[in-house]
């Protein structure tokens, strides 16, 4: 039996060793920034987020690696508008997300007549989609790592950096690629697991001490226990950060907790016996 492949160049020290700690945030709301600093240890970004598309509701920020958010407004224009015309949603629409994508390329490849007046961006053909949503920073480029998740679900991590001529190479795609499906089973475990909070009587009945929350602490609870940042919980709930930090700090003062991990870890443990219980 034959356990080596000679057409696979030896990854990185580093990658092994972020390796480790992605496993052993598999189940925590850190995860998703595990997963970005593992891809760090391959190639060189500046930001990184994670995105999830629907094909029923408008997609989901779930980690900015910039929690303060500098392009706020750019990214609720982006949230509630032209994420319909983006290369990387339409390529999910099509099914064809999976994978390691240049948006540069994509953006060709899904190329259509869009009238963009009826979006909130500006033409601008120097940019790598033909246009520039407005309140997004200018002079990008970004590698998109689209995750499997359902048929109706799709996971995408963007690498962004600053502009160059000849944008990612061939031999970053290909470490990137090479790495792929450990990130995508990571975070489709992750995402199995934090799931379960949709049923909102699950987690009603798993927390007793959620009855001294108040309904704005209940909604950023849950929403904290399925991953979201304090970024992406103020576009989901049309908040401030500041508001949701502000929450953030009431609830694990209430619940006598001091982390978003000890929040889902909480929550699974009581989850776990409750199922338990109940056999």
């Amino acid at each position: 039996m034959k356990f080596s492949d000679s057409n696979i160049g030896k990854l990185p020290g580093a990658w092994a060793a972020s390796c480790a700690e992605v496993v052993d945030m598999i189940d925590s709301p850190g995860l998703l920034q595990s997963l970005t600093q593992s891809l760090g240890t391959l190639i060189s970004f500046d930001e990184s987020r994670t995105i999830l598309f629907s094909t029923r509701n408008a997609p989901s920020l779930l980690f900015d690696s910039h929690p303060d958010l500098r392009y706020r407004e750019g990214w609720e224009n982006y949230v509630k508008d032209s994420y319909a015309i983006s290369p990387t949603f339409r390529l999910f629409q099509t099914g064809r997300l999976p994978g390691v994508h240049r948006v540069r390329d994509i953006a060709r490849l899904t190329a259509g007549k869009i009238d963009l007046s009826h979006h909130r961006v500006s033409a601008d053909a120097s940019e790598e989609a033909g246009y520039l949503t407005h309140g997004m920073p200018a002079g990008y480029e970004e590698l998109c790592v689209g995750l499997e998740l359902t048929n109706r679900l799709g996971g995408l991590i963007t690498l962004t950096r600053r502009r160059t001529p000849s944008g990612y190479s061939p031999k970053e795609i290909e470490l990137i690629k090479s790495v792929r499906p450990f990130v995508s089973s990571a975070f489709r475990r992750h995402w199995e697991k934090s799931r379960t909070v949709d049923k909102g009587n699950d987690v009603t009945s798993a927390f007793a001490e959620f009855r001294m929350l108040s309904p704005r602490e209940f909604q950023i609870a849950q929403l904290l226990i399925k991953g979201h940042s304090s970024l992406s919980i103020s576009l989901t709930l049309n908040i401030s950060v500041t508001t949701v930090k502000t929450h953030r700090k009431n609830l694990y003062a209430k619940l006598g907790i001091a982390t978003q991990w000890e929040l889902f870890s909480l929550y699974v443990k009581r989850l776990e016996a409750l199922t338990g219980q109940t056999r």
